[in-house]
């Protein structure tokens, strides 16, 4: 069997939209095979001999013991994005577009649900560092879903440290008009990420809180290779909801 499987491709159409790409984090091949009998009961809708449902939600994870990191999170993509967001050395990359034209591009990287653990201001801190098209022609932004709401950017006042620039979005997409994140950041010459942090909000003990984060690519050009890089996020008021008994969030 191959050893050198890792990426797993899962959906999309002809187009591109809504493909998802993962990791796996590890995986067993085990000394059996299926026989004629079973093998003609599954074609013919037996599922008795398959193993039992998991009791919670399985994640593709970027840590060892299953613990959910960065590589619990999902792609989501409208257009053929040319460089969809992966999960590379523990860092997702959205390569970004193309110097021809074919956008606009949205490129969606979104968490699992998070927990809030207590009543109160809900803080969230994310480590990255970015090169987009100059002037506002590409961007990326922050979005949150709320208790399984509509996800929603979380706006330029939300932001305490490395936030949105003052100039509006002009490149073609569904954030045209709107701030975002944009132009290159400091340090990425060098490799440097900075840390945004941003103020989601007041919320209550339990409320689930999902984080998407947006890439934004107009219709043609591109910034610098790789657009944008995503190493870490991080929150001390909420727990990752599939791990019962963890402390605060960092991925």
């Amino acid at each position: 069997m191959p050893s050198d499987i890792n990426w797993l491709n899962i959906g999309g159409d002809a187009a591109g939209n809504n493909s998802l790409r993962g990791v796996i984090d590890d995986f067993a091949v085990f000394a059996s095979a299926l026989d004629e009998d079973q093998i003609m009961a599954l074609a013919e809708g037996d599922r008795s001999i398959l193993p039992a449902a998991p009791g919670h939600p399985i994640l593709v994870s970027a840590r060892s013991g299953g613990l959910p990191g960065l590589g619990s999170y999902y792609v989501q993509t409208v257009g053929a994005v040319p460089g969809p967001w992966a999960f590379k050395d523990d860092v997702w990359v959205s390569a970004g577009s193309v110097a021809g034209c074919g956008g606009p591009y949205h490129d969606f990287l979104t968490s699992p649900d998070y927990i809030v653990s207590a009543d109160g201001e809900v803080s969230l801190s994310v480590d990255h560092r970015h090169a987009f098209e100059a002037d506002m022609w590409d961007a990326g932004q922050l979005w949150i879903s709320v208790n399984g709401g509509a996800y929603a950017d979380v706006g330029k006042d939300a932001f305490s440290a490395n936030g949105y620039t003052d100039k509006a979005i002009v490149g073609n997409g569904i954030a045209k008009g709107e701030n975002g994140f944009g132009g290159t950041s400091a340090g990425y010459a060098d490799g440097s990420y900075i840390t945004t942090t941003a103020n989601l909000g007041s919320f209550t003990a339990g409320d689930a809180i999902s984080v998407r984060i947006v890439a934004l690519y107009d219709d043609c050009a591109t910034g610098t290779n790789p657009n944008w890089e995503v190493a870490g996020v991080s929150s001390d008021q909420m727990v990752a909801s599939s791990v019962p008994g963890t402390a605060n969030l960092e991925v």
